[in-house]
């Protein structure tokens, strides 16, 4: 008889994060991610209202920790 093993099948990478969920991997704090945002891309006061309900991507999360670095 022969056994078999099952496969693990990888966890699908996450594509989306919440304000939260993007400070935190960056390792910054939330005030700390609006500063960066204010600073780098919110051309305007009143679209910081919609970064409590944005939705990151990883490719934002790469873009924010480089200008991090700056």
């Amino acid at each position: 008889m022969t056994m078999t093993t099952p496969i693990a099948t990888p966890k699908p990478a996450k594509t989306h994060f919440s304000a939260e969920e993007a400070a935190s991997a960056l390792g910054v704090s939330i005030d700390q991610l609006h500063s960066l945002i204010r600073q780098h891309l919110a051309v305007e006061d009143g679209e910081m209202s919609n970064v409590v309900q944005t939705q990151f991507q990883a490719s934002d999360i790469f873009l924010l920790r480089f200008l991090a670095q700056k």
